[in-house]
Protein backbone atom coordinates (compact mmCIF):
# COMPACT_ATOMS: atom_id res chain seq x y z
CA UNK A 1 0.00 0.00 0.00
CA UNK A 2 2.94 2.38 0.89
CA UNK A 3 4.36 1.76 -2.80
CA UNK A 4 1.05 2.73 -4.31
CA UNK A 5 0.71 5.68 -2.04
CA UNK A 6 4.43 6.72 -3.61
CA UNK A 7 3.82 6.06 -7.23
CA UNK A 8 0.49 8.55 -6.59
CA UNK A 9 2.36 11.29 -4.85
CA UNK A 10 5.22 10.99 -7.52
CA UNK A 11 2.47 11.27 -10.38
CA UNK A 12 1.13 14.06 -8.54
CA UNK A 13 4.69 15.74 -8.87
CA UNK A 14 5.22 14.56 -12.07
CA UNK A 15 2.98 17.69 -13.55
CA UNK A 16 4.74 19.85 -11.77
CA UNK A 17 8.36 19.25 -13.11
CA UNK A 18 6.69 19.87 -16.30
CA UNK A 19 5.49 23.40 -15.76
CA UNK A 20 7.14 26.44 -16.19
CA UNK A 21 4.76 28.85 -14.49
CA UNK A 22 1.73 28.27 -12.18
CA UNK A 23 -1.66 30.88 -12.17
CA UNK A 24 -2.44 31.90 -8.78
CA UNK A 25 -6.15 32.76 -7.34
CA UNK A 26 -7.57 32.61 -3.73
CA UNK A 27 -10.01 34.77 -1.46
CA UNK A 28 -9.67 35.61 2.40
CA UNK A 29 -13.20 35.24 4.35
CA UNK A 30 -14.18 36.57 7.56
CA UNK A 31 -15.99 38.94 10.11
CA UNK A 32 -17.49 39.25 13.18
CA UNK A 33 -20.82 37.33 14.41
CA UNK A 34 -22.90 38.62 17.40
CA UNK A 35 -24.59 35.38 19.02
CA UNK A 36 -27.28 35.92 21.46
CA UNK A 37 -29.80 32.40 22.84
CA UNK A 38 -32.51 32.04 25.40
CA UNK A 39 -30.74 29.16 26.77
CA UNK A 40 -30.11 29.31 30.40
CA UNK A 41 -26.58 28.58 32.02
CA UNK A 42 -25.65 27.68 35.73
CA UNK A 43 -24.57 30.93 37.61
CA UNK A 44 -23.72 30.07 41.23
CA UNK A 45 -26.63 29.20 42.96
CA UNK A 46 -28.92 30.80 39.98
CA UNK A 47 -29.70 31.16 36.78
CA UNK A 48 -29.24 33.23 33.71
CA UNK A 49 -29.37 33.41 30.29
CA UNK A 50 -26.21 32.41 28.05
CA UNK A 51 -23.95 35.74 27.30
CA UNK A 52 -23.92 37.36 24.21
CA UNK A 53 -20.71 36.26 22.46
CA UNK A 54 -18.72 38.30 19.48
CA UNK A 55 -16.82 35.57 17.85
CA UNK A 56 -15.22 35.25 14.42
CA UNK A 57 -17.33 34.81 11.26
CA UNK A 58 -17.37 33.25 8.18
CA UNK A 59 -20.41 33.23 5.72
CA UNK A 60 -18.12 31.19 3.01
CA UNK A 61 -16.89 28.64 5.35
CA UNK A 62 -20.51 28.48 6.58
CA UNK A 63 -18.75 28.53 10.85
CA UNK A 64 -17.18 30.91 13.68
CA UNK A 65 -14.02 31.18 12.38
CA UNK A 66 -12.45 32.58 9.27
CA UNK A 67 -11.02 31.26 5.76
CA UNK A 68 -8.07 31.35 3.81
CA UNK A 69 -7.52 29.93 0.14
CA UNK A 70 -4.61 29.67 -1.92
CA UNK A 71 -4.91 27.89 -5.55
CA UNK A 72 -2.51 27.39 -8.19
CA UNK A 73 -3.18 25.86 -11.91
CA UNK A 74 -0.73 24.61 -14.50
CA UNK A 75 -1.76 23.55 -18.38
CA UNK A 76 0.49 23.28 -21.12
CA UNK A 77 0.25 24.31 -24.16
CA UNK A 78 -1.37 21.51 -25.57
CA UNK A 79 -3.59 21.13 -22.87
CA UNK A 80 -2.37 17.30 -22.27
CA UNK A 81 -0.55 17.74 -18.90
CA UNK A 82 -1.61 20.07 -15.70
CA UNK A 83 -1.43 20.42 -12.29
CA UNK A 84 -3.54 21.87 -9.36
CA UNK A 85 -3.45 22.48 -6.20
CA UNK A 86 -4.74 24.26 -3.09
CA UNK A 87 -3.72 25.29 0.18
CA UNK A 88 -6.38 26.08 2.62
CA UNK A 89 -6.38 27.94 6.54
CA UNK A 90 -9.39 27.58 8.03
CA UNK A 91 -10.22 27.96 12.04
CA UNK A 92 -12.53 25.42 13.83
CA UNK A 93 -10.86 25.86 17.25
CA UNK A 94 -9.61 22.76 18.04
CA UNK A 95 -7.95 21.82 14.21
CA UNK A 96 -4.91 22.54 12.93
CA UNK A 97 -4.58 26.22 10.83
CA UNK A 98 -3.22 24.86 7.53
CA UNK A 99 -4.65 22.06 5.36
CA UNK A 100 -4.19 20.46 1.76
CA UNK A 101 -7.65 19.83 0.10
CA UNK A 102 -6.19 19.11 -3.24
CA UNK A 103 -2.77 18.66 -4.99
CA UNK A 104 -2.51 16.82 -8.04
CA UNK A 105 -1.05 15.97 -11.94
CA UNK A 106 -3.17 14.76 -14.48
CA UNK A 107 -1.75 13.43 -17.93
CA UNK A 108 -3.95 13.11 -21.52
CA UNK A 109 -3.74 10.78 -23.74
CA UNK A 110 -5.24 9.33 -27.11
CA UNK A 111 -6.44 12.92 -28.08
CA UNK A 112 -7.86 13.51 -24.64
CA UNK A 113 -9.68 10.60 -24.32
CA UNK A 114 -8.41 9.19 -21.55
CA UNK A 115 -7.10 11.32 -18.33
CA UNK A 116 -5.00 10.11 -15.61
CA UNK A 117 -4.96 12.39 -12.30
CA UNK A 118 -3.24 10.98 -9.47
CA UNK A 119 -2.48 12.68 -6.03
CA UNK A 120 -4.55 14.18 -3.63
CA UNK A 121 -7.37 14.74 -6.38
CA UNK A 122 -10.47 16.33 -6.18
CA UNK A 123 -12.25 16.32 -9.97
CA UNK A 124 -15.82 17.36 -10.14
CA UNK A 125 -16.73 15.88 -13.11
CA UNK A 126 -19.97 14.14 -12.11
CA UNK A 127 -21.29 17.46 -9.85
CA UNK A 128 -24.68 18.14 -10.64
CA UNK A 129 -24.23 21.56 -9.41
CA UNK A 130 -27.13 21.57 -7.35
CA UNK A 131 -27.36 21.25 -3.26
CA UNK A 132 -25.97 18.40 -3.08
CA UNK A 133 -22.51 17.67 -2.56
CA UNK A 134 -20.35 14.56 -2.53
CA UNK A 135 -16.89 13.22 -2.36
CA UNK A 136 -17.06 10.92 -5.33
CA UNK A 137 -14.61 12.46 -7.26
CA UNK A 138 -12.11 13.19 -5.18
CA UNK A 139 -9.30 11.63 -2.15
CA UNK A 140 -5.88 10.82 -2.35
CA UNK A 141 -5.63 8.14 -4.78
CA UNK A 142 -5.60 8.10 -8.17
CA UNK A 143 -8.35 8.76 -11.04
CA UNK A 144 -8.79 7.59 -14.53
CA UNK A 145 -11.51 9.73 -16.98
CA UNK A 146 -12.48 8.38 -19.84
CA UNK A 147 -14.11 9.99 -22.72
CA UNK A 148 -15.09 7.73 -25.35
CA UNK A 149 -17.40 10.32 -27.47
CA UNK A 150 -17.89 13.84 -26.64
CA UNK A 151 -19.75 14.72 -23.60
CA UNK A 152 -19.59 11.34 -21.84
CA UNK A 153 -17.10 11.04 -18.96
CA UNK A 154 -16.66 8.05 -17.61
CA UNK A 155 -14.66 7.50 -14.51
CA UNK A 156 -13.02 4.99 -12.08
CA UNK A 157 -11.28 5.94 -9.04
CA UNK A 158 -9.47 4.22 -6.27
CA UNK A 159 -8.53 6.38 -2.70
CA UNK A 160 -6.92 5.51 0.06
CA UNK A 161 -8.02 9.21 1.80
CA UNK A 162 -11.09 11.41 1.62
CA UNK A 163 -10.14 14.71 2.59
CA UNK A 164 -12.53 16.22 4.99
CA UNK A 165 -14.08 19.62 4.44
CA UNK A 166 -12.67 21.19 7.47
CA UNK A 167 -9.66 19.48 6.96
CA UNK A 168 -9.45 17.68 10.23
CA UNK A 169 -7.77 14.83 8.55
CA UNK A 170 -5.26 16.46 6.03
CA UNK A 171 -4.46 18.91 8.36
CA UNK A 172 -0.01 20.16 7.92
CA UNK A 173 -0.08 21.77 11.22
CA UNK A 174 -2.16 21.01 14.21
CA UNK A 175 -2.65 22.95 17.56
CA UNK A 176 -0.24 21.29 20.84
CA UNK A 177 -2.09 19.04 22.68
CA UNK A 178 -4.83 18.39 20.42
CA UNK A 179 -6.75 15.16 20.02
CA UNK A 180 -6.07 15.62 16.14
CA UNK A 181 -2.13 16.13 16.37
CA UNK A 182 -2.42 12.21 17.44
CA UNK A 183 -3.69 10.83 14.51
CA UNK A 184 -0.70 11.99 12.05
CA UNK A 185 -3.37 13.21 10.29
CA UNK A 186 -0.60 14.91 7.87
CA UNK A 187 1.74 11.93 7.55
CA UNK A 188 0.82 10.26 4.67
CA UNK A 189 3.03 7.49 4.34
CA UNK A 190 2.11 6.19 7.67
CA UNK A 191 -0.74 4.82 6.27
CA UNK A 192 -1.22 1.17 5.87
CA UNK A 193 -4.83 0.32 4.98
CA UNK A 194 -6.17 -3.06 3.46
CA UNK A 195 -7.60 -3.30 -0.06
CA UNK A 196 -11.00 -3.92 1.55
CA UNK A 197 -11.35 -0.66 3.02
CA UNK A 198 -9.91 1.21 0.60
CA UNK A 199 -12.70 3.78 -1.12
CA UNK A 200 -13.46 2.47 -5.20
CA UNK A 201 -15.73 4.68 -7.14
CA UNK A 202 -17.33 4.45 -10.39
CA UNK A 203 -18.84 7.70 -12.39
CA UNK A 204 -20.76 8.15 -15.81
CA UNK A 205 -21.93 11.46 -16.53
CA UNK A 206 -23.74 12.70 -20.05
CA UNK A 207 -23.77 16.12 -20.93
CA UNK A 208 -26.14 17.41 -24.11
CA UNK A 209 -25.15 20.83 -24.43
CA UNK A 210 -27.74 23.77 -23.83
CA UNK A 211 -30.24 20.72 -22.65
CA UNK A 212 -29.09 18.76 -20.10
CA UNK A 213 -26.44 16.75 -17.88
CA UNK A 214 -26.91 14.09 -16.43
CA UNK A 215 -24.50 11.71 -13.63
CA UNK A 216 -24.67 8.73 -11.89
CA UNK A 217 -21.37 7.86 -8.92
CA UNK A 218 -21.56 4.98 -6.54
CA UNK A 219 -18.42 4.42 -4.23
CA UNK A 220 -17.76 1.38 -2.01
CA UNK A 221 -17.83 1.05 1.35
CA UNK A 222 -14.63 2.35 3.23
CA UNK A 223 -12.38 3.37 5.79
CA UNK A 224 -10.55 6.36 4.05
CA UNK A 225 -12.52 9.00 5.59
CA UNK A 226 -11.32 8.03 9.30
CA UNK A 227 -8.52 10.10 10.65
CA UNK A 228 -7.62 7.67 13.32
CA UNK A 229 -9.31 3.96 13.34
CA UNK A 230 -7.80 3.83 9.45
CA UNK A 231 -4.63 2.50 11.24
CA UNK A 232 -5.86 0.09 13.34
CA UNK A 233 -5.74 -3.28 11.58
CA UNK A 234 -6.68 -5.32 14.14
CA UNK A 235 -10.29 -6.56 12.57
CA UNK A 236 -11.08 -5.91 9.20
CA UNK A 237 -14.54 -6.27 9.76
CA UNK A 238 -14.86 -3.74 11.57
CA UNK A 239 -15.59 0.03 9.51
CA UNK A 240 -15.42 2.75 12.77
CA UNK A 241 -15.95 5.98 11.91
CA UNK A 242 -16.04 4.67 7.62
CA UNK A 243 -18.19 6.11 4.60
CA UNK A 244 -20.97 3.90 4.18
CA UNK A 245 -21.81 2.70 0.37
CA UNK A 246 -23.43 4.98 -1.68
CA UNK A 247 -25.04 5.87 -5.59
CA UNK A 248 -25.76 9.37 -6.36
CA UNK A 249 -28.31 10.56 -9.13
CA UNK A 250 -28.09 14.04 -10.74
CA UNK A 251 -30.11 15.87 -13.41
CA UNK A 252 -29.83 18.85 -14.52
CA UNK A 253 -32.17 21.23 -16.92
CA UNK A 254 -29.99 23.69 -18.92
CA UNK A 255 -32.74 24.39 -21.91
CA UNK A 256 -33.75 27.32 -20.31
CA UNK A 257 -31.67 30.66 -20.44
CA UNK A 258 -31.79 31.86 -16.76
CA UNK A 259 -33.10 28.70 -15.39
CA UNK A 260 -31.24 26.17 -12.60
CA UNK A 261 -33.03 23.48 -12.12
CA UNK A 262 -31.53 20.54 -10.58
CA UNK A 263 -32.68 17.10 -9.34
CA UNK A 264 -29.98 14.84 -7.17
CA UNK A 265 -31.13 11.24 -5.45
CA UNK A 266 -28.72 9.32 -2.98
CA UNK A 267 -29.24 5.89 -1.85
CA UNK A 268 -27.08 5.63 1.26
CA UNK A 269 -25.91 2.58 3.44
CA UNK A 270 -26.16 0.09 0.83
CA UNK A 271 -23.50 -2.27 2.38
CA UNK A 272 -25.86 -4.88 3.79
CA UNK A 273 -28.62 -4.24 1.58
CA UNK A 274 -29.38 -7.84 -0.28
CA UNK A 275 -26.78 -9.26 2.07
CA UNK A 276 -28.25 -9.54 5.30
CA UNK A 277 -31.93 -8.72 5.35
CA UNK A 278 -32.10 -8.40 9.27
CA UNK A 279 -29.53 -5.21 8.50
CA UNK A 280 -31.30 -3.73 6.11
CA UNK A 281 -30.91 0.09 6.43
CA UNK A 282 -31.20 2.01 3.84
CA UNK A 283 -31.02 6.36 4.06
CA UNK A 284 -33.15 7.94 0.76
CA UNK A 285 -32.51 11.76 -0.12
CA UNK A 286 -33.74 13.81 -2.59
CA UNK A 287 -32.51 17.19 -3.40
CA UNK A 288 -34.40 19.71 -5.19
CA UNK A 289 -32.72 22.85 -6.65
CA UNK A 290 -34.17 25.84 -8.42
CA UNK A 291 -33.48 29.10 -9.31
CA UNK A 292 -34.66 31.74 -11.74
CA UNK A 293 -33.19 35.27 -12.59
CA UNK A 294 -35.44 38.03 -14.21
CA UNK A 295 -33.59 41.42 -14.63
CA UNK A 296 -32.34 42.19 -11.34
CA UNK A 297 -34.86 40.26 -9.54
CA UNK A 298 -33.60 36.34 -8.64
CA UNK A 299 -35.51 33.85 -6.44
CA UNK A 300 -35.36 30.10 -5.86
CA UNK A 301 -35.92 27.32 -3.51
CA UNK A 302 -33.65 24.72 -1.80
CA UNK A 303 -35.38 21.69 -0.45
CA UNK A 304 -34.56 17.81 0.72
CA UNK A 305 -36.16 15.30 2.14
CA UNK A 306 -35.07 12.75 4.08
CA UNK A 307 -36.07 9.23 4.32
CA UNK A 308 -34.54 6.33 6.26
CA UNK A 309 -35.73 2.85 5.79
CA UNK A 310 -34.71 0.04 8.89
CA UNK A 311 -36.33 -3.08 9.51
CA UNK A 312 -38.73 -3.04 12.21
CA UNK A 313 -37.60 1.19 13.34
CA UNK A 314 -40.18 3.84 12.36
CA UNK A 315 -38.14 7.08 11.49
CA UNK A 316 -39.58 10.60 10.82
CA UNK A 317 -39.41 11.87 7.50
CA UNK A 318 -37.13 14.99 7.49
CA UNK A 319 -38.40 17.65 5.14
CA UNK A 320 -35.99 21.07 4.71
CA UNK A 321 -37.69 24.00 2.61
CA UNK A 322 -35.28 26.84 2.31
CA UNK A 323 -36.91 29.38 -0.65
CA UNK A 324 -35.04 32.61 -1.20
CA UNK A 325 -35.47 35.89 -3.08
CA UNK A 326 -32.59 38.84 -3.81
CA UNK A 327 -32.59 42.01 -6.18
CA UNK A 328 -29.51 43.94 -7.42
CA UNK A 329 -29.35 47.94 -7.16
CA UNK A 330 -25.97 48.59 -8.43
CA UNK A 331 -23.84 46.88 -6.46
CA UNK A 332 -26.31 46.22 -3.45
CA UNK A 333 -27.50 43.14 -3.13
CA UNK A 334 -30.80 42.55 -0.46
CA UNK A 335 -31.87 39.12 -0.03
CA UNK A 336 -34.17 37.52 1.96
CA UNK A 337 -33.56 33.41 2.95
CA UNK A 338 -36.58 30.92 4.97
CA UNK A 339 -35.82 27.81 5.99
CA UNK A 340 -38.59 25.43 7.65
CA UNK A 341 -36.92 21.61 8.71
CA UNK A 342 -39.14 19.00 10.09
CA UNK A 343 -37.25 16.37 11.69
CA UNK A 344 -34.34 19.09 11.85
CA UNK A 345 -32.95 21.31 14.08
CA UNK A 346 -30.57 23.85 14.40
CA UNK A 347 -26.95 23.33 15.72
CA UNK A 348 -27.03 26.28 17.54
CA UNK A 349 -29.90 25.05 19.87
CA UNK A 350 -28.48 24.99 23.21
CA UNK A 351 -26.01 24.07 26.36
CA UNK A 352 -24.01 26.23 27.95
CA UNK A 353 -21.80 27.23 25.00
CA UNK A 354 -25.00 27.83 22.81
CA UNK A 355 -22.46 27.17 19.10
CA UNK A 356 -21.95 23.40 20.02
CA UNK A 357 -21.07 22.86 16.25
CA UNK A 358 -19.72 26.15 15.72
CA UNK A 359 -21.88 26.12 12.14
CA UNK A 360 -24.25 28.18 11.53
CA UNK A 361 -25.91 30.08 8.22
CA UNK A 362 -26.47 27.68 5.22
CA UNK A 363 -24.94 24.78 7.23
CA UNK A 364 -26.87 25.88 10.20
CA UNK A 365 -29.25 23.13 9.67
CA UNK A 366 -28.96 19.18 10.22
CA UNK A 367 -31.51 16.11 9.93
CA UNK A 368 -32.22 15.26 13.24
CA UNK A 369 -34.46 11.95 13.51
CA UNK A 370 -36.57 11.22 16.62
CA UNK A 371 -37.90 7.75 15.92
CA UNK A 372 -40.86 8.69 17.11
CA UNK A 373 -43.90 11.22 16.66
CA UNK A 374 -42.70 13.80 18.68
CA UNK A 375 -40.48 15.87 15.86
CA UNK A 376 -38.23 18.14 16.27
CA UNK A 377 -38.32 21.27 14.14
CA UNK A 378 -36.91 24.48 13.45
CA UNK A 379 -37.90 28.05 11.69
CA UNK A 380 -35.29 30.43 10.44
CA UNK A 381 -35.28 33.75 8.99
CA UNK A 382 -31.91 35.58 7.58
CA UNK A 383 -32.42 39.16 6.42
CA UNK A 384 -28.86 39.81 4.31
CA UNK A 385 -27.63 43.18 2.60
CA UNK A 386 -24.37 42.50 0.09
CA UNK A 387 -22.25 45.45 -0.58
CA UNK A 388 -19.75 44.95 -3.89
CA UNK A 389 -17.27 47.26 -3.20
CA UNK A 390 -15.80 46.17 -6.42
CA UNK A 391 -15.09 42.93 -8.41
CA UNK A 392 -13.07 41.45 -5.88
CA UNK A 393 -14.56 42.53 -2.67
CA UNK A 394 -17.88 42.41 -1.14
CA UNK A 395 -19.07 43.56 2.22
CA UNK A 396 -22.56 41.52 3.52
CA UNK A 397 -24.67 42.50 6.88
CA UNK A 398 -27.30 39.83 7.89
CA UNK A 399 -29.06 38.23 11.24
CA UNK A 400 -30.18 34.88 11.61
CA UNK A 401 -32.97 33.90 13.40
CA UNK A 402 -33.53 30.99 14.54
CA UNK A 403 -36.56 29.22 16.67
CA UNK A 404 -36.39 25.15 17.24
CA UNK A 405 -39.42 23.51 18.34
CA UNK A 406 -39.67 19.85 20.00
CA UNK A 407 -40.62 17.23 22.54
CA UNK A 408 -40.46 18.09 26.66
CA UNK A 409 -36.82 18.03 27.25
CA UNK A 410 -35.55 18.88 23.76
CA UNK A 411 -33.70 22.21 25.00
CA UNK A 412 -33.75 21.50 28.27
CA UNK A 413 -31.54 23.77 30.45
CA UNK A 414 -29.97 24.82 33.71
CA UNK A 415 -33.65 26.60 34.63
CA UNK A 416 -36.08 23.80 32.74
CA UNK A 417 -35.42 20.74 32.40
CA UNK A 418 -38.69 20.33 30.69
CA UNK A 419 -37.94 22.59 28.08
CA UNK A 420 -39.38 22.31 24.47
CA UNK A 421 -38.09 25.33 22.47
CA UNK A 422 -35.61 27.28 21.58
CA UNK A 423 -34.29 31.13 20.27
CA UNK A 424 -31.08 31.75 18.65
CA UNK A 425 -29.80 35.06 17.15
CA UNK A 426 -26.79 35.90 15.12
CA UNK A 427 -26.05 39.17 13.78
CA UNK A 428 -22.75 39.52 11.55
CA UNK A 429 -21.01 41.68 9.08
CA UNK A 430 -18.41 39.41 6.75
CA UNK A 431 -15.83 40.39 4.30
CA UNK A 432 -14.82 38.08 1.16
CA UNK A 433 -11.55 39.86 -0.67
CA UNK A 434 -10.56 37.91 -3.60
CA UNK A 435 -6.73 37.71 -5.13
Amino acid sequence: MRKLMLGILVLAAAGGLVAQEFKFDGYFNSGLGIVSTNTKVPDGTDTKTADIKLVPFGVDSEQAGYRVRLNGSYTNAEGTVGTKLRLQAQSKFDLGALSIPYIYGWVSFLNKRITVNGGLVDDGTWNSGGFLNDDTGEGLGALVKISPFADLNLGVGVYVITPKGGGDNNIIEVPAGSAASTASSSDFSSIDIPPDRIKYTLNAGYTLPDLFKATVSYRTQNQTGDRISRYDDANSEVFAGSETAKLIFGFQLMAVQNLTAVVEAELDKLEDTGVDKEKDNVDFNLYETIGYKIGNLSFGLNAVQYLKFEKDVDHDVGLHFNPWVSYAMGSIVPRLDLNYFRAGTALTKSGVNPLPGVKYHRKVFAYSDNGDTDDLSVFALRPSVKFNVDKNTAIEIGDLITFANGPEGAFADAEDPKKSSNLNNVFYIDLVWKF
